[in-house]
């Protein structure tokens, strides 16, 4: 998998860039029919996530709720190294369907304060943040797990070393 296709992955599974200038994305729960939860999220999730999830860096969770990453290494404070072996189905199964947390590629992992919240954050300011911090990928999912916004962003990558 390439960042590249990982694009392809975003648009076949209903993300939308927010901005066609910066690398932000939304995957979200369909409009219509108003009321419901679709059905299709939760696959459309796990495929976006099994995407990420192939991608040749480690991979950083934090914020998941207690105990949903036992027994993962703990990378730093509300933070954990994903393994290789969790999948998107395997994540979302439990430790990820809360919502409220932020998955990342990078070299290292990061402060958690230093995350944006990229639901409030503007645009620029993110994309100088996974730059800055070598973050190819930062998905950052809603409370209620309904929405996400995926950040995709190809000038992150010389920084990195392959996990």
């Amino acid at each position: 998998m390439t960042l590249e296709a990982l694009h392809r992955v975003l648009e076949d599974n209903g993300a939308r860039r927010l901005d066609r200038g910066r690398p932000l994305w939304a995957l979200r729960k369909a409009l219509w029919p108003p009321f419901g939860r679709d059905e299709a999220l939760r696959e459309r999730q796990i495929a976006v996530l099994d995407a990420v999830r192939s991608l040749p860096w480690q991979v950083f969770l934090n914020g998941a709720p207690d105990g949903a990453h036992d027994p993962w290494p703990r990378a730093a404070r509300d933070t954990w190294l994903v393994p290789p072996r969790e999948g998107g189905r395997g994540l979302l199964a439990g430790r990820l369907e809360e919502g409220s947390w932020k998955l990342y590629l990078a070299p290292h992992a990061l402060d958690p304060v230093l995350l944006p919240d990229t639901f409030q954050a503007d645009p620029e300011d993110i994309e100088e943040f996974v730059e800055g911090h070598s973050v190819p990928v930062l998905v950052d999912a809603w409370r209620d797990n309904v929405e996400w916004r995926i950040v995709v962003e190809p000038a992150a990558v010389p920084g990195l070393a392959a996990a």
